[in-house]
C-alpha cells in the first residue's frame, strides 16, 4: 500500500512539473559575451525577388537602393569602362520583381566618381558621392545630387575646403523634417595624420543648417550616424588609440551635434563600428539603449569577425557577440532592429586565400538577447559584395550589391555551389582562346529582396510578462 501510495505521489508530481510551461523551463539569462563560428554557408536561400542589372561592353556596380511602392527598387550605382576600370556613366535605373528594368537614366560622372549612397526625399531622390578635382584632379571633393521622382537629374551641390579632402561616407534622412545629414571623412592636405569626421546638416532644399567637426585631437572617422527617435544621433567610428591600435568608437549627439557622451571600445588588433540601431533597454525596458556593428581583428591571428553589441543609455556595454570563421572574414554592412525586438545582421563574407569557400552575403537573425534564430547565406555569380541593407515597404529586406559573372558559355557551370574556374592548359593543342574566354568576369549589379521575417514569440519575453 506504501509502495502504490508513493507511485502516485510520483505520477503527480511528474504531471505537475510537466504542465509547466515550455518558456519557464528555458534558460533566459544573457551571456555577457559569447565568440561564435558560425556554420558554413548553406547557398541558394530563396528571395522574394532578385534581379541583375547590366550593360552591353560596360562593367556595373549597383551601389546603394531605395524601396519603391509596389515592391520595385530604385537603384544607384555607375558603369565603369572594361580595359580601363574608369567610371563611365551615373546610373539610375528602377527594378521590378520580375527582374525587368523599369526606367533607366544615366548621367556624366565626373572624375573617378564613386556614388555612396541614395536616399528618398519629398518629390523625389537625393544621392551623395565622392570625385576627384582641383589641380591634377588630386583633391577630394563631395557632391550631392538631387533627381526627381522618375530619376531625372535637377541639380548638384558641391562640399570642399581649402584646406581638406573631402570623402562622403553615409546620408541619412533626418526625423521631423524633409532634411538629410552627410557624414564626411576629412583629411588634412598638409598633415595626413589630421583626419576626422564630419556631419552636415541640410534642409531639404540642401540649405546647410550647421556643420559639426569632431575633433578630439586623435585621428578619427565617423563610419555611421542613426537618428534617433527622442531627438539627437548616434554616430560610431573607429578612433586612434595610444598604442596605434584602432578602436571602435560611440558619440552620443544633440539635435544640433554637439557631444552629449562619447565612448571608446577597444578590442583585438583592430576594432570599427559602422552602423547603430536604437533598441529598448534590457533593463526593464524602461529607456532606450543602442545596438552597435562593427568589425574586429582577433589579436591571436585569424579573420575578420563581425562584432555586435548592446549598449545602455550611457554606452554602457551589455552583451557583445563575435561572428566568425576560420575560412572567412566578415564585414559588416547592414543591421536592423525588427518591432519584436529581434536583431538583423548583414554581412559579407569574403573567403579566405586557398579555404575552397566562396564570397557571398551572410545574414543573421538574432534575438533581442543576442541568441542565433536563423542564418541564411546568399549568392549570385562567382562573387558578390553588398553596399547597401534597407527596409521595404513591406517588412522585406532588401540588399543592393555587384557581383562577378563570367561571360563565357561555361558560366551556367561556374555558378553552381561547386564551381571550378577552368585554367589555362599547357598543351598546345588546346584552346587557349577559350580557356581565356572561360576565365573573363563581368561585373554586374544585383538587387535582392529577403523576405520579411515571419512572426516569432520569444519565450523569454513570454516568461517575463507572465512574472509581471
Amino acid at each position: 500500500m506504501k509502495s502504490f501510495l508513493l507511485f502516485l505521489f510520483v505520477g503527480l508530481f511528474l504531471q505537475f512539473v510537466g504542465a509547466v510551461p515550455a518558456h519557464a523551463q528555458i534558460k533566459c539569462d544573457t551571456a555577457f559575451e559569447a565568440i561564435i563560428t558560425l556554420h558554413p554557408p548553406s547557398l541558394g536561400v530563396p528571395t522574394v525577388w532578385d534581379a541583375t542589372y547590366d550593360q552591353r561592353d560596360m562593367m556595373v556596380q549597383l551601389l546603394s537602393g531605395v524601396p519603391v511602392p509596389g515592391g520595385t527598387v530604385m537603384a544607384l550605382g555607375r558603369t565603369i569602362e572594361k580595359k580601363s576600370f574608369k567610371p563611365q556613366k551615373l546610373v539610375l535605373a528602377k527594378l521590378n520583381r520580375r527582374g525587368r528594368v523599369l526606367a533607366e537614366k544615366m548621367y556624366p560622372v565626373k572624375e573617378g566618381e564613386l556614388p555612396i549612397k541614395l536616399i528618398s526625399l519629398k518629390g523625389g531622390y537625393v544621392a551623395v558621392s565622392n570625385f576627384r578635382g582641383g589641380k591634377g584632379k588630386a583633391r577630394h571633393f563631395v557632391r550631392l545630387s538631387w533627381y526627381g521622382k522618375d530619376g531625372t537629374y535637377r541639380r548638384e551641390k558641391i562640399l570642399q575646403d581649402d584646406a581638406y579632402d573631402y570623402d562622403a561616407v553615409g546620408l541619412l534622412p533626418t526625423q521631423g523634417d524633409d532634411g538629410f545629414a552627410v557624414i564626411v571623412h576629412s583629411i588634412s592636405h598638409a598633415l595626413e595624420s589630421d583626419q576626422h569626421g564630419l556631419l552636415f546638416r541640410f534642409k531639404a532644399d540642401g540649405q546647410k543648417i550647421w556643420k559639426r567637426a569632431y575633433r578630439p585631437g586623435i585621428p578619427n572617422r565617423i563610419e555611421g550616424v542613426a537618428a534617433l527617435s527622442g531627438g539627437g544621433y548616434l554616430a560610431t567610428g573607429r578612433i586612434k588609440l595610444d598604442d596605434g591600435r584602432m578602436a571602435g568608437w560611440v558619440l552620443n549627439l544633440g539635435d544640433d551635434g554637439t557631444v552629449l557622451w562619447q565612448r571608446i571600445y577597444p578590442r583585438g588588433k583592430f576594432s570599427v563600428l559602422q552602423q547603430a540601431a536604437e533598441t529598448a533597454s534590457m533593463a526593464g525596458h524602461k529607456q532606450h539603449g543602442y545596438l552597435v556593428l562593427g568589425n574586429s581583428t582577433p589579436a591571436d591571428g585569424g579573420e575578420d569577425a563581425t562584432w555586435l553589441m548592446a549598449i545602455d543609455a550611457l554606452g554602457e556595454p551589455e552583451w557583445q557577440r563575435y561572428f566568425r570563421r576560420p575560412d572567412v572574414a566578415f564585414v559588416s554592412f547592414g543591421l536592423m532592429r525588427n518591432e519584436d525586438g529581434r536583431i538583423i545582421v548583414a554581412m559579407n563574407a569574403r573567403a579566405a586565400e586557398g579555404s575552397g569557400r566562396r564570397d557571398h552575403i551572410r545574414m543573421l537573425t538574432l534575438s533581442s538577447r543576442g541568441v542565433i534564430v536563423e542564418d541564411e547565406s546568399y549568392i549570385e555569380g562567382v562573387q558578390a559584395k553588398a553596399y547597401d541593407f534597407i527596409r521595404g515597404w513591406n517588412g522585406e529586406r532588401v540588399v543592393t550589391a555587384t557581383i562577378e559573372s563570367d561571360s563565357s558559355p561555361l558560366a551556367e557551370d561556374m555558378v553552381g555551389d561547386n564551381f571550378i574556374i577552368p585554367q589555362a592548359s599547357s598543351d598546345d593543342d588546346d584552346d587557349d582562346a577559350t580557356a581565356s574566354q572561360a576565365r573573363e568576369q563581368l561585373t554586374k549589379g544585383w538587387v535582392f529582396v529577403a523576405t520579411a521575417l515571419d512572426p516569432y514569440d520569444d519565450p523569454c519575453d513570454i516568461r517575463r510578462s507572465h512574472a509581471q
